[in-house]
């Protein structure tokens, strides 16, 4: 199930464009998106609001902790043009690329409220995503080299 998984998020959630040529995988993503925006922020992001001028401009970069495999930057996306489409989202990766700790993601660039607002929900998904995506890459890696292994000795 998680290679179908994983190759599911390849397919239809690479660029934005590609969500968009399957209609129903794009309505049910916004459909996710929106409720966990809805589950995380509620009304707005208190802090944000409380802290930050309206007026705010702020420039931000996420960035590998550790090794991965990319996956979820469409739906990363969808976080922040769902609370302000203004904001401007620069994909440095691509889904299904592995990056190395201190690899880019992605460049944001727009109000520092939006940023900040839809950073956790898009820090979640890209987590949980590229979780399982990395994960995926690993045991296929380890059936390639159980493959080599089993295939030499006949």
């Amino acid at each position: 199930k998680i290679k179908n998984f994983t190759l599911f998020l390849r397919t239809y959630l690479q660029p934005d464009t590609s969500l968009r040529h399957s209609a129903p995988v794009y309505d049910l993503t916004r459909q996710l998106v929106k409720q966990a925006l809805d589950e995380d922020i509620g009304s707005g992001d208190a802090t944000s609001l409380a802290l930050i001028d309206p007026g705010t401009m702020a420039c931000a970069t996420i960035i590998a902790r550790e090794r991965l495999t990319v996956a979820g930057l469409a739906v990363a996306k969808m976080c922040f043009s769902q609370i302000d489409d203004t904001t401007k989202f620069e994909q440095l990766t691509e889904d299904g690329k592995l990056l190395e700790a201190g690899g880019l993601l992605c460049r944001l660039e727009g109000s520092a409220r939006v940023i900040l607002t839809g950073e956790r929900t898009a820090l979640n998904f890209l987590q949980r995503l590229s979780g399982i995506a990395t994960i995926t890459a690993q045991y296929q890696e380890a059936d390639r080299k159980s493959t080599r292994l089993n295939s030499s000795h006949w």
